[in-house]
């Protein structure tokens, strides 16, 4: 009787790693979609940079190590990019790595996002966003935090900020940043942020419950 129970379980464990393995045989062989990767990149583009030299790839691929403790080469990335022409295609862990860096779960998870973001229900979303790129130069934002954070900030050109004022927070006056939008309810991160003599890549704001009130003053 025992060896016919160890059989069995033998039999379903067998089964269960020849249909996982089966799975991700397919899931190799299923090409990227060429729209979806460009959407991705456009997403990256908006949120860190829009890379031209060699350069903005060395800063995309510190970044992308800072958010998420993995590495891309700048090399990889400029050949995503079509930076450097190569017809190999782009593989499904650098595409997953990519999407962590935008917040997304892995690739599936951003595919899955374009459809949602298709759908009317996205637009109230959208209203509570402020784009850096709409609002004027010397305009301020004024956005919270937990546990009892509060930032002004002053808009000054191409992204970049000036912190006017700040409570219960690591942020100082006087420092600066470059972010393109503040979205209520997500974490914020800001980039290049420049407080007295230290210059820090990549800070988020917010990680848990992200702001919890923005405003346009």
């Amino acid at each position: 009787m025992e060896f016919h129970k160890e059989y069995i379980l033998s039999y379903f464990v067998n089964e269960i790693k020849r249909i996982i393995k089966s799975n991700n045989q397919e899931a190799m062989n299923t090409s990227p979609n060429p729209a979806h990767i460009d959407s991705l990149k456009k997403k990256i583009e908006e949120q860190i940079r829009v890379p031209h030299t060699p350069s903005d790839f060395i800063y995309i691929s510190r970044c992308i190590f800072d958010k998420t403790r993995e590495n891309i080469s700048p090399t990889t990335l400029m050949r995503v990019w079509g930076y450097v022409k190569e017809q190999s295609q782009t593989r499904i862990t650098t595409l997953n790595i990519l999407s962590r860096l935008i917040g997304y779960s892995d690739y599936q998870s951003f595919v899955e996002s374009l459809v949602t973001e298709a759908e009317p229900e996205s637009e109230p979303i959208l209203a509570e966003c402020i784009f850096s790129s709409k609002i004027e130069k010397g305009q301020k934002i004024e956005f919270t935090w937990n546990p009892d954070r509060r930032c002004v900030v002053q808009y000054l050109d191409e992204n970049k900020f000036e912190v006017k004022l700040v409570e219960n927070s690591k942020l100082e006056v006087g420092d600066h940043f470059t972010c393109p939008h503040f979205i209520l309810n997500e974490p914020l991160y800001i980039f290049d942020l420049q407080s007295k003599d230290e210059l820090i890549k990549t800070y988020e704001i917010g990680r848990k419950k992200g702001l919890t009130s923005l405003k346009l003053l």
